[in-house]
């Protein structure tokens, strides 16, 4: 199925948001209160009862670093392991001078692993 032919499925996205809110270590109770709604409110958008309004996806999208293919595709979005979603929020924390330090970090490990790779193949 085509993405223009697929039809939005509340449950899916619902399902989508729990798994990364579970992943990203937080409760029902802790995740509802930081974007300020009631976790039944949460329980209820979480199990496909309840639609949000497009204010209220953005500050959970937000809130759990989702993209836009994560919360309405999410059977066409491949997972993201937890580490690499911690990750990424830690990343949100960081200074731009702590972010070059870690760019330059990535590009010597990626530059090592093309190295192997080359090595392993002569």
């Amino acid at each position: 199925m085509g993405r223009k032919d697929a039809r939005f499925d509340l449950k899916s996205c619902g399902m989508a948001i729990k798994m990364v809110r579970k992943q990203s270590g937080k409760s029902q109770e802790v995740f509802s209160s930081e974007i300020d709604i009631a976790s039944s409110t949460l329980s209820r958008i979480e199990n496909g009862k309840q639609a949000a309004s497009m204010e209220l996806v953005h500050k959970i999208m937000t809130s759990l670093a989702m993209s836009f293919d994560e919360t309405f595709y999410p059977s066409e979005t491949p997972d993201i392991s937890s580490l690499r979603r911690q990750t990424f929020e830690d990343l949100k924390k960081l200074s731009d001078d702590d972010l070059i330090i870690i760019r330059e970090t990535i590009k010597g490990i990626m530059l090592r692993n093309e190295k192997k790779e080359t090595d392993n193949k002569t």
